[in-house]
Formats: C-alpha cells, sequence, structure tokens
C-alpha cells in the first residue's frame, strides 16, 4: 500500500481496490514502470457478449424496507451512492464520513440503528474498530463491513467480532440490498 498523503489522512488502498475491481470483472493489469519517467497502467477487461440486462428492472427487483441504517465511509461520493440506493429501496438512512463521526453519533441514539455498514478502511477508527466500539455500546447491533481487500486476517477478525456480513468493493446494488436484507431479517421476531 502507498501513500502520497500526510500520516492519518491516506489510507494507501486505492491500488488494492482497483485491483480488486479488474479481478472481479476477470480482468487484468499491466504495469510499466520507469524512474524519472513514471508509471503506466494498462488495465484490460474482457469484451461482454450477452446482452446487459436492464438495470431499472434489476432495481426495482432489490428486497427493500423501512429499518434505520447507519453507512460510513470516507469516501463522500460512496456514502451519497449507498444513501441513494437504500433510499430508493425504503430505507431510512444516517451517514458518516469517518469512524469517530459514526461512533458521536451512534453514542447519542444507540436504539436509533437496526444496521451499522462501515467501510473498513478509514483514517483515525477502521471499520473494524468501529465494530467493536459500538458493539461496547449496543451488543446487539448489526453490522456490515465493507471491504476493498478481503484478506482473511481481517474477515476473521470480523467474524469472531460478531460482525454480521461483509461486502466487497465494487458494490453491485442487487447483493448490497440482499446482504442487508438477509441480515436484518436473521433473527427477527
Amino acid at each position: 500500500f502507498f501513500t502520497t498523503k500526510p500520516d492519518g489522512e491516506g489510507t494507501g488502498m486505492g491500488l488494492a481496490v482497483v485491483h480488486g475491481i479488474v479481478q472481479n470483472h476477470q480482468g487484468a493489469i499491466k504495469v510499466s514502470s520507469s524512474e524519472g519517467k513514471g508509471t503506466a497502467f494498462d488495465i484490460y477487461f474482457p469484451v461482454i457478449q450477452d446482452e446487459i440486462q436492464d438495470r431499472k428492472k434489476e432495481i426495482e427487483e432489490m428486497p427493500s424496507g423501512n429499518e434505520h441504517i447507519l453507512v460510513v465511509d470516507d469516501e463522500i461520493s460512496l456514502v451519497k451512492l449507498q444513501k441513494r440506493i437504500l433510499e430508493k429501496c425504503g430505507y431510512k438512512v444516517s451517514t458518516a464520513v469517518s469512524g469517530m463521526e459514526a461512533l458521536e453519533l451512534f453514542k447519542e441514539h444507540p436504539e436509533k440503528f437496526d444496521l451499522v455498514i462501515s467501510d473498513q478502511a478509514m483514517p483515525k477508527l477502521a471499520g473494524l474498530d468501529l465494530a467493536t466500539e459500538l458493539m461496547r455500546i449496543r451488543s446487539n447491533i448489526k453490522f456490515i463491513l465493507v471491504t476493498g481487500y478481503g484478506s482473511d486476517t481481517v474477515l476473521n477478525k470480523a467474524k469472531e467480532l460478531g460482525v454480521a456480513d461483509y461486502i466487497l468493493k465494487p458494490i453491485a446494488p442487487h447483493e448490497f440490498s440482499n446482504t442487508i436484507r438477509n441480515v436484518l431479517d436473521e433473527n427477527s421476531v
């Protein structure tokens, strides 16, 4: 992992996320680098042979609900995207752009939320650390971890902590909503 940002401001996860996206689409990355000249990344994706399904129909078929979800990610564009998807599915959504902001929001009204969805790679308070803190406040809070790099170490620690499920980036809307609905329905009365 590499970042050019100052300490505490960057995670260096960008290339790992791109690598995950390319792998999930059965693609390849070719890197060429020359000192003093720069680096080039060539990204290759397979040609799509089948017709692309109508996205509108896919969104209409996504599971829905009316629960209150807290979405946490330090990338504002991802927070906005997740919020838009969830609101189209009928959920009430609160957002935070850092683990610390989410913790403070949760402390104010811990019973308000039915589910927390958090990115793992965030400065100062990463997703699993946030899960630990929230579960100290309310042990039965349902938590979904979002990660661009699904290492066994992170996923095993998530399981040990009692994280309900995880979602790998890039997030597919239908998978996203199915995972949320499954977690919310698990152990419900």
